[in-house]
């Protein structure tokens, strides 16, 4: 299994060889929540497979052959065969290696999560809103529209009485909702701001005490300047908990230019990528 190219492909790349017999492969883009989806659901279903990054700002030639939308994530089978669209590539991923079975076999607990999945819909599309006016203008509207659908899922998951949406134990409709569920941390990182506690360190309003092992936090601000604070007010605060917080595994993004591809941070240097999310344009690190 591969944890995909260091760098992504863009254009002007050559296009990548054959699938290996055994393998899947995904194209994919490592802060596409769609891609993600993908992801978890091969991680979980313990199938092989190799990540073939794609540059969505400036996308091979190559890769329209595989998806003539030009958009990740896409899967490729040794046979040469073709799947796109997130939600489709999960569901085939589930038929074509029905080992460990995500979706439910009987009917109606299938079509339960589909209807879940139809609530959790207008997600997404606020989200990129947000993200869009997010300290430009008042997003007052926004963040009420995203609590009443998140409001909603709350109330399903509380009359279900389960651990979680699918039952009490992960299926297929939690691994497509998660990677959502992942930026709001960011989201409210940025709008609420640091303040210590007790325990670790709180950010926003949650204690986190396992910096020193997380892969995925992620920090956003809207400048390069107030990136870089955000970062080090990140970084101290955690040092006076006791914890690290290892800048080599924090993506970092800003909706605004970040003029230098490189930054030095306590001697360690910080790779800038500049990148488009859902047609948003973010400035990040890897």
């Amino acid at each position: 299994m591969s944890g995909g190219t260091v760098r992504s492909l863009g254009k002007g790349s050559a296009p990548p060889g054959p699938v290996p017999e055994g393998l899947i492969r995904v194209y994919s883009m490592r802060f596409c929540p769609y891609a993600k989806r993908t992801l978890l659901v091969l991680r979980a279903k313990g199938i092989r497979h190799e990540v073939i990054n794609i540059n969505l700002k400036n996308k091979p030639e190559w890769f329209f052959k595989k998806n003539p939308l030009g958009l990740v994530p896409v899967l490729e089978t040794s046979l040469g065969q073709l799947v796109y669209e997130s939600a489709i590539t999960c569901e085939y991923l589930d038929e074509a290696y029905p080992e460990k079975k995500l979706l439910p076999g009987d009917p109606y607990e299938k079509a339960c999560q589909k209807m879940v999945f139809e609530s959790f819909s207008k997600v997404p599309s606020l989200m990129v809103s947000f993200l869009r006016k997010q300290n430009k203008e008042d997003c007052s509207d926004l963040k009420e529209e995203l609590h009443k659908e998140f409001s909603k899922l709350e109330e399903i998951l509380t009359n279900k009485k389960t651990t979680f949406f699918g039952g009490n134990s992960l299926s297929m409709i939690d691994y497509l909702i998660w990677p959502w569920f992942e930026w709001l941390e960011a989201l409210e990182l940025n709008d609420k701001g640091l303040e210590e506690a007790q325990a670790g360190i709180k950010i926003a309003g949650r204690n986190i005490n396992n910096l020193r092992y997380a892969d995925d936090t992620t920090l956003m601000a809207e400048s390069e300047e107030e990136l870089k604070s955000l970062l080090m007010k990140v970084k101290g605060e955690s040092e006076k908990a006791g914890l690290k917080l290892n800048i080599q595994k924090t993506k970092i993004m800003a909706t605004n230019p970040i003029t230098s591809n490189r930054w030095e941070i306590d001697g360690e240097t910080v790779e800038t990528v500049r990148l488009h999310f859902l047609g948003l344009q973010n400035y990040c690190r890897w």
